[in-house]
């Protein structure tokens, strides 16, 4: 059932989006570039903030706050695109579809329910883990409507997502025995692990280093490596 509701989550977007911007025609053209440019620099500002955002959460911990922002960054550009739209119908799908928000990304860090239960699961099964991370834990029922929508309220918060993404890193560090290893093949790895699952083998996740999402994330963390 997930491929109906990652239909209808494109059906809301369209619905919420198309009344938001004026078409083309009904624009004067004179103020057709300038609003082009416009828009481009609030992109531009409303990702900066979120990375901001993720700074300031990572500050004072033990990651590298370079390196968890390279990971999300595609998401980041991707949050900033559908914001308003999804956010705005994601109260209503928890009502109307309950358990198919599994597969729906969330949040400013684009975090599936389904992946911040993975990492929970991987946390309780770590005492040192456990130990760090026990606020992630749930507090409801393991597989009850409350324990989704708990999980779903959280990921709507980039200080949530932020304590996720630390705990994932080191999950996939320790799993994928990242120590020692490059920074860019860690970066790789990690990048591909965030966006198709860390749960995969380590010989799969080598042959996702090619994704364009773990290409925009080296370059966005090479760009930022060389201005340190």
């Amino acid at each position: 059932m997930k491929v109906p509701v990652l239909a209808l989550c494109a059906c809301f977007a369209a619905a919420y989006a198309l009344p938001q911007t004026p078409a083309k025609d009904s624009m004067p053209k004179a103020t057709m570039p300038a609003a082009a440019a416009e828009s481009r620099a609030q992109a531009a500002d409303d990702v900066s903030a979120l990375i901001a955002g993720i700074e300031a959460e990572l500050a004072g911990t033990e990651a590298d706050v370079l390196f968890a922002t390279a990971v999300v960054y595609p998401e980041l550009l991707r949050y900033r695109q559908w914001r308003d739209t999804m956010e705005s119908a994601l109260d209503r799908m928890l009502v109307c579809m309950g358990w198919e928000l599994e597969c729906c990304s969330i949040g400013p860090l684009q975090m599936k329910p389904s992946f911040a239960q993975a990492v929970e699961k991987e946390v309780s099964r770590s005492p040192v883990l456990k130990q760090k991370y026990a606020v992630l834990l749930p507090s409801a029922e393991p597989g009850s409507f409350a324990d989704l929508t708990e999980r779903v309220n959280r990921l709507k918060y980039l200080h949530w997502e932020c304590l996720y993404l630390r705990a994932f890193l080191e999950i996939c560090g320790q799993r994928h025995g990242l120590a020692g290893k490059s920074d860019l093949y860690r970066l790789e790895i990690s990048a591909a692990a965030y966006n198709a699952g860390f749960m995969l083998p380590l010989q799969q996740l080598e042959k996702l280093r090619g994704l364009d999402y773990v290409k925009k994330v080296s370059a966005y963390w090479s760009s930022r490596a060389l201005s340190r």
